[in-house]
């Protein structure tokens, strides 16, 4: 079990493997450590900039040949009750 506290700002990103098991055109697998470096550098985004800006990454990476569902669910604390 895990507890994590969230404060304003803060941003959770559900996604399926098929958003990082994308190949280029020659094969070369995107990867779930590219995926995560990739999230990093939107991490001051807004969530729909960075669902938006993910996948038109993704997308070029692989020229839109997706073989595998690309879903992603983004949560962003907006607002902190005590």
């Amino acid at each position: 079990d895990y507890i994590f506290k969230l404060r304003k700002g803060n941003k959770l990103l559900f996604y399926s493997d098929g958003m990082f098991e994308v190949f280029d055109s020659k094969e070369k697998l995107y990867g779930l450590e590219r995926f995560n470096e990739t999230t990093i550098k939107l991490k001051n985004k807004s969530g729909n900039e960075c669902l938006d800006e993910l996948y038109e990454i993704i997308g070029n990476y692989c020229n839109r040949k997706f073989k595998d569902d690309t879903t992603m669910l983004l949560l962003e604390i907006l607002e902190v009750r005590a």
